[in-house]
C-alpha cells in the first residue's frame, strides 16, 4: 500500500504505510502484537530479512515502503480535464468498477467531468462487507449524477464456502465470487467501455503492469478500458473526494483503505472489537474462523488465533508471524511500541486537516519522473533481494 502522509497545521508531520502486519512510520517498522499496540523492529531488520530469536521471515516480500513524491498531477483540474479530453473520446459510454474507495470515487468524479455517461457497477460481498457501503454507494452515485448497478455475491454459495473457513493470503476465494457477478452484467453491456480507478503509485507490482506498455507517456485510454486517474498522486484523489463530499467512513474512523471488514488483506490494527459489530451476521463470521482453525494446521492457542486474526495468513506464515509475536512480547518494555490510537489519527488527517500546497506538474513530465523514480525504486529492490539471498 502507497505512503499516507500525516496532516498537521497543513504540512506532512510524518509518513506511513502498511504492508501485511506491518506499519512503517517515516523509517520506522512495527509489528503489530494486537489490536492495539505495535514494536518497533528495526533492530531485528537485516537487508531483506527480520531475525527475531533465531527465527526468520522474508521481511522483503511482505513489506513495501516506496518514497513517492509529494506532488500533485491535477492541481490545476481543469487543465487535467482538458488534457485527458484530447485522450478519451467525448461522450464515452463507460462502466466503472466501484467499491467507494477514494479511487473509484475520483474516478467517477473525472469520467462525469469529462461528460462521458458513467454507469457504476458496486459488487457486495455477501457476509463479509458491512452492509451500509450499499448506502455509501448510492449515496455517492447520487451525489456525482450517474447510474448504479448493485449486484451481490451469491448468498448461499458464500455461506457454504464460510462453512470450510476465512479466505485468506494466497487463497482469496472471496474475490472469485465478488467478480462473478460483475462478469455478469459487463456481458450485457458490451456497448461499454470498461473503466477503472487504478492508478500507477501504489505498488511496484501494479506499476510494472500499467507502464509496460507505455515506457514514455501514460496510456491512459486503449479502446478497450479508461484509467482517468492513472496518473494521479494520492494527494490529488484525497483533494478530488474531499471537495464532492464522499469520503468512506472507514477512512474518518483512521483506516487507509476501504475493504470488507474480513479482508485478509488488513492489516491487525484496522480490526479492533468494533468489526463484530459492522458485518450482518457476526455467528457466521465466528464459526467460519473456527473452521479455519480446525482445517489447518495453526500452531498456535485458539485464543490467540481469534484475537489477532490468524485466519489471514497460510498456517506457514502465520505460525512464523506468532513466534515472532511471542519473542517480541517478551521485550516489551524494551523496545518502543505505536498504539493504533497513534496510527489512526495519523491516517484520518489526510481527511479531516487542511491540506499543504504542493509542487504541481504536468501530466506528461510527472510521468516521466515517476518512472524513473520507479525503476530506480525496482532496481534497488532487486539488489537488496539478491543481497538477502
Amino acid at each position: 500500500m502507497e505512503r499516507y502522509p500525516e496532516i498537521k497545521v497543513k504540512r506532512v508531520a510524518s509518513w506511513l504505510v502498511d504492508s501485511a502486519e506491518f506499519t512503517g512510520i517515516n523509517d520506522d517498522v512495527y509489528l503489530w502484537l494486537d489490536v492495539r499496540k505495535a514494536i518497533r523492529i528495526n533492530d531485528f531488520i537485516d537487508g531483506n530479512m527480520l531475525k527475531v530469536s533465531g527465527i526468520t521471515l522474508n521481511f522483503g516480500r511482505f513489506f513495501e515502503d516506496i518514497k513517492w513524491p509529494f506532488v500533485s498531477v491535477a492541481g490545476d483540474y481543469e487543465g487535467y480535464l482538458r488534457w485527458l479530453s484530447e485522450k478519451v473520446p467525448p461522450n464515452i459510454k463507460v462502466v466503472l468498477n466501484f467499491s467507494g474507495g477514494k479511487d473509484s470515487v475520483a474516478a467517477a468524479k473525472v469520467l462525469s467531468d469529462l461528460g462521458a455517461d458513467v454507469t457504476l457497477l458496486y459488487s457486495h460481498v455477501s457476509y463479509l462487507e458491512n452492509p451500509r457501503n450499499v448506502d455509501f454507494v448510492e449515496k455517492v452515485a447520487n451525489r456525482l449524477g450517474v447510474k448504479l448497478v448493485v449486484v451481490e455475491a451469491d448468498r448461499e454459495i458464500m455461506r457454504n464456502m464460510l462453512k470450510q473457513g476465512m479466505p485468506f493470503r494466497g487463497n482469496r476465494w472471496c474475490t472469485t465470487q465478488k467478480v462473478k457477478p460483475i462478469r455478469k452484467v459487463l456481458k450485457e453491456m458490451k456497448d461499454y467501455v470498461r473503466a477503472d480507478g487504478e492508478r500507477m503509485f501504489e505498488s511496484i507490482k501494479r506499476f510494472k503492469r500499467l507502464s509496460f506498455h507505455s515506457p514514455t507517456t501514460p496510456k491512459v485510454f486503449d479502446f478497450k478500458k479508461v484509467r482517468p486517474i492513472f496518473l494521479l498522486t494520492l494527494i490529488d484523489v484525497v483533494k478530488i473526494v474531499r471537495e464532492v463530499n464522499a469520503v468512506h467512513p472507514d477512512y474518518l474512523k483512521g483506516l487507509p483503505r476501504v475493504a470488507c471488514t474480513f479482508c485478509p488483506y488488513k492489516t491487525l490494527h484496522e480490526l479492533d472489537e468494533s468489526v463484530w459489530n459492522e458485518v450482518e451476521d457476526p455467528g457466521i463470521i465466528e464459526e467460519a474462523i473456527k473452521a479455519s482453525y480446525r482445517r489447518f494446521e495453526y500452531d498456535m492457542p485458539w485464543e490467540d488465533f481469534f484475537e489477532r486474526h490468524m485466519w489471514r495468513f497460510s498456517p506457514k506464515l502465520a505460525n512464523v508471524l506468532y513466534k515472532i509475536q511471542q519473542e517480541l512480547e517478551r521485550k516489551l518494555g524494551e523496545l518502543e511500541i505505536v498504539t493504533s490510537e497513534r496510527v489512526r489519527s495519523a491516517y484520518s488527517s489526510v481527511w479531516t486537516e487542511e491540506l499543504p500546497a504542493v509542487p504541481e506538474l504536468p501530466p506528461e513530465r510527472a510521468y516521466k519522473i515517476f518512472v524513473k523514480v520507479m525503476m530506480k525504486t525496482y532496481e534497488r529492490m532487486l539488489e537488496s533481494s539478491r543481497e538477502g539471498g
